[in-house]
């Protein structure tokens, strides 16, 4: 039943066992799924749906997998630009760091390697679309309360977050509020914004790179008496 699914996912993989798997584990975390066994296939089902969630192999017949995330990407590139558009992910038994950093520039969200725990990886996605959500929200509330507590001021975000497009996404998305959102580039980056000026949300991963996960982060500012609001994305 469709009331049960709050979010849409396509499947690309021309294994259909595999594709069948993970298409089950994504429909148990509430993700509705259509599914494609190629590139050009997929093309055609990006083009006339609207997906929250598009996941791709790699080596496929036909169009491969590196040529539809470009492709998607081109497609998407002005809904992603204004926060908008589907997290694009890639499933992929090719074990080649060069591809993953291509990939991961070119702005795709996720790179998993094969194999995985599908019930894990389903779940994994299932809290970045949530948190994607969830931030969205969060950026509007940010904005309606603060203009109780003052007129004419921006409110402020920092968003610290290993995933470059989700914290650009989200500043495309401050655009439609009266927000203003930092981007820190590091642990410390982030102290230094709480320390100079007044910060109504953190947004921050909960694994970071470096000592400090995000709770800790969170429980730092606390033991300083800095009590931010804070999400943490898992």
């Amino acid at each position: 039943m469709d009331s049960e699914f709050r979010f849409r996912a396509l499947v690309v993989d021309d294994e259909a066992v595999l594709r069948q798997l993970l298409i089950r584990a994504l429909s148990n975390v509430g993700i509705r799924c259509d599914m494609a066994d190629d590139g050009q296939t997929a093309l055609d089902w990006a083009a006339g749906n609207n997906y929250d969630l598009i996941v791709s192999d790699l080596r496929m017949p036909g169009m491969n997998g590196h040529t539809l995330c470009v492709s998607l990407l081109d497609m998407y590139e002005d809904a992603r630009a204004a926060g908008d558009g589907p997290m694009i992910t890639v499933l992929t038994g090719v074990c080649d760091p060069r591809i993953v950093k291509d990939l991961e520039l070119r702005g795709v969200d996720k790179v998993h390697l094969k194999p995985v725990d599908c019930q894990h990886w389903a779940e994994e996605l299932r809290r970045s679309l949530d948190a994607r959500a969830l931030s969205a929200g969060e950026l509007e509330l940010a904005a309606r309360e603060g203009s109780s507590k003052s007129h004419g001021a921006s409110h402020c975000v920092v968003v610290l977050s290993s995933e470059c497009a989700f914290s650009h996404s989200l500043a495309k998305q401050a655009d439609n509020f009266d927000v203003d959102v930092v981007i820190a580039v590091s642990t410390d980056h982030l102290l230094e914004v709480v320390e100079s000026k007044r910060v109504d949300l953190l947004i921050l991963d909960q694994n970071l790179p470096g000592f400090l996960t995000g709770d800790q982060i969170v429980s730092r500012l606390h033991s300083e008496l800095i009590n931010i609001p804070a999400f943490l994305r898992v």
